[in-house]
């Protein structure tokens, strides 16, 4: 039986072909912005250096691109959730294509039986033209003697019995005469009944000789037809495996554009800071100490005061109930992003980078996590965390969030903390400050 395409494949095919081309015209017509990795002005212009606008420009500058870095972020995320959407249309793709190249070689299997088929009718066909051909010669054989025997026949018709007697006066010559002319009715009667038996075998063959070459030429039509079934579901195979490495490599394309504009950013933010802390190096009078303070507000910087072995910060959050330090809440709930990509991995420890969450990264330059949970120096909950920064000792401490900046020395130890009251209940704490 000649297998057909099921319809109700064909539909979800087309509709996936609709989806693909959808997503390909949604790709193509995005944000062209994404495609460009924009410039950043990490220095403040001639006319207002080493002036406090200097300042102020330079933390907009940061201000623009840590919202550009957030942008960035979220459209890398949102185009990597379009590729696991993307993935599942490419297996869904994936397992049309394997369908067709099952039917694709189903059809192979049926038209290479059909040859066979044909094959062996070619040569039931030969056979029978042969025996067509001998029952033909035996035909035209019999055809021959029944012509001489009529000829005969015709003669002695018109010969009566009395003219046999009187011809015949011998009685012995006349039974003879009598005895032939006997036999060869029933001859010729014998015959005329092979040669209407052979002329039905011969009309028999010929009507199975059709039937055989009418067969052939059914299956070679069929042959014609497979084989136009097949280029079709070839084209279509290849014109699937064209739309899904098309769409994959724009998708992947845009990540790397993403990507790169992410890592753009980044290095711009990094020189845009240290163009601040220099300037706060040059004018130690910004340095805020207490009061109020906004999100990125520099109030400190990195050391190893207190029960430290090396330049890091102590980081902690905990609800302004508490005693600082407490560690009760999760920066990683949210507040701040721990990886997936990292600094550096040495000695089995992966120094995965910090990313701002809702809160900014409290240190300028590229921080990373140097050890994950553990308790706060009062003792606390567990999940106080130490990063440091890839500006090494010219890391600057900033404030995460909106609120109030108070500072201090621990009792334990004796090292030097900053602490910023938010709203909402919760506050958070540095340790270990130059």
């Amino acid at each position: 039986m000649r297998k057909t395409l099921n319809p109700t494949k064909t539909v979800h095919i087309l509709l996936t072909f609709l989806l693909l081309a959808t997503y390909g015209l949604w790709i193509g017509l995005g944000n062209r912005k994404e495609n460009m990795v924009l410039a950043y002005s990490t220095t403040c212009p001639k006319e207002i250096a080493n002036t406090p606008e200097c300042l102020v420009y330079l933390q907009k500058q940061k201000e623009m691109i840590d919202k550009d870095k957030k942008n960035f972020s979220q459209n890398l995320s949102n185009e990597q959730y379009q590729q696991l959407s993307l993935l599942e249309k490419i297996n869904y793709l994936d397992s049309q294509i394997s369908a067709m190249e099952r039917d694709i070689d189903a059809l192979e299997v049926e038209m290479e039986t059909k040859n066979v088929e044909i094959r062996i009718l070619g040569k039931e066909i030969v056979e029978t033209e042969n025996n067509i051909n001998t029952i033909t010669q035996e035909i035209n054989k019999l055809d021959n003697s029944i012509k001489k025997r009529i000829s005969i026949s015709y003669k002695y018709s018109f010969v009566t019995p009395v003219e046999i007697l009187f011809e015949n006066s011998n009685f012995e010559n006349l039974l003879r005469k009598l005895k032939y002319l006997s036999e060869t009715k029933r001859k010729d009667k014998e015959l005329m009944e092979q040669m209407a038996n052979q002329s039905k075998v011969l009309k028999q063959e010929e009507t199975l000789l059709s039937e055989k070459q009418r067969s052939v030429e059914r299956k070679r039509q069929q042959i014609e037809e497979e084989k136009t079934e097949q280029f079709k579901l070839k084209d279509q195979m290849a014109a699937q495996r064209s739309e899904r490495a098309s769409l994959y490599a724009e998708s992947r394309r845009r990540e790397q554009a993403l990507l790169a504009q992410l890592d753009a950013a980044r290095k711009a933010e990094s020189s845009v800071e240290a163009s601040i802390i220099k300037y706060i190096q040059d004018h130690p009078e910004t340095m805020v100490n207490s009061g109020t303070v906004v999100a990125g507000s520099y109030i400190g910087q990195m050391g190893s005061t207190g029960c430290s072995t090396a330049p890091h910060l102590h980081f902690t959050i905990e609800y302004t109930s508490q005693p600082i330090g407490y560690a009760s809440i999760n920066p990683w709930g949210g507040y701040l992003k721990k990886g997936p990509d990292y600094w550096a991995i040495y000695g089995g420890w992966t120094y995965y980078n910090i990313h701002s969450g809702s809160f900014v990264t409290p240190l300028t330059g590229n921080a990373f996590l140097t050890q994950d949970h553990h308790r706060g120096w009062s003792g606390g909950a567990p999940y106080a965390v130490d990063m440091s920064s890839s500006d090494g000792t010219a890391t600057y401490v900033r404030a995460v969030k909106n609120g109030t900046l108070y500072k201090g020395t621990e009792p334990i130890c004796g090292g030097k903390y900053a602490k910023v009251v938010h709203s909402g209940g919760i506050e958070s704490f540095y340790l270990h400050l130059k």
